[in-house]
């Protein structure tokens, strides 16, 4: 009787974790932010990218993609990323955590920063809500260019309009975003 009560709990205790997310690489906040600087450390993108939450890794596929037609891009915007966390210098400060939502303050390099985070299936995942913008941005920027190019071609206030008639394009596709 007693060994099956004990086969029982392992069970329940089995079970539990499983429906935790079991997976202590985003068990918290710091241990996916942790997850996350492992892989850039290693030049592991797949890794790095599992850190971030649906949202976050749909922004930095189309900034991926987008980067990539743009005639002359060298490196991927994951570059940024990776760098910043390959040999950073890492502090942790406070976590906040509120129902699917957390922050986690780093100071990286002795620069002070707030991470977001975003409970997703019972894992914590890093959040970047800022890379939507970076997205408008980056698919406005045709538009931008060519008005701008048009303004230099004709000095006129004509011209000049065009390159207003571009940004103001760029700022509509940024809000709308």
């Amino acid at each position: 009787m007693r060994q099956a009560a004990v086969a029982l709990c392992a069970v329940a205790l089995a079970g539990l974790l499983a429906g935790c997310g079991g997976d202590s690489r985003y068990a918290s906040p710091r241990a996916t932010f942790e997850t996350m600087a492992a892989a850039a450390r290693a030049g592991d993108k797949e890794a790095m990218v599992a850190c971030f939450d649906k949202e976050t890794k749909g922004y930095f596929g189309e900034l991926e993609k987008l980067g990539a037609e743009m005639k002359g891009a060298k490196k991927s915007p994951n570059g940024k990323f990776t760098s910043k966390l390959k040999d950073a210098t890492i502090e942790y400060g406070k976590e906040e955590i509120t129902d699917e939502t957390a922050a986690l303050a780093v100071t990286m390099n002795g620069k002070p920063e707030t991470i977001k985070f975003r409970k997703e299936e019972g894992a914590w995942k890093v959040s970047i809500p800022e890379l939507k913008m970076a997205v408008a941005m980056m698919k406005g920027l045709p538009n931008m260019m060519e008005g701008m190019m048009k303004g230099l071609a004709d000095p006129s206030k004509k011209g000049m309009k065009g390159a207003a008639e571009g940004m103001a394009e760029l700022m509509k596709g940024m809000k709308e975003k």
